[in-house]
């Protein structure tokens, strides 16, 4: 089953990190907290969910514009600086994985 994708020149982009930190989770919420100010500016969101389960372990979600995030941009000097201090002082787990957006076709029902 396929499905369509939303039109490339609209389309939304989820980025997703799941995140360990370490004992400063003060600091690290602090600089994500700054981060998501940085992303507003620049009609990106970022959402952070804490693990019920887990102490210290978090799921970062990045949402932008595709094809390609725009945090991303080598130009967003400030963005790429806090990505550089929070990648310093948490553990990124496994892979980032971007996400497309798709576009839901109610009209393909059967």
């Amino acid at each position: 089953m396929s499905f369509p994708r939303a039109q490339p020149e609209v389309s939304r982009v989820l980025t997703t990190a799941r995140v360990e930190v370490g004992p400063d989770e003060e600091k690290y919420l602090r600089l994500v907290a700054d981060q998501a100010e940085e992303f507003g500016a620049r009609g990106f969101h970022l959402w952070v969910f804490r693990c019920r389960d887990e102490a210290g372990v978090f799921l970062e979600f990045r949402e932008g514009r595709g094809p390609t995030p725009g945090w991303m941009d080598e130009r967003l000097d400030t963005i790429r600086q806090r990505d550089r201090e929070l990648r310093a002082m948490v553990r990124y787990t496994g892979e980032s994985t971007i996400w497309d957006e798709v576009a839901l076709d109610r009209s393909r029902e059967g």
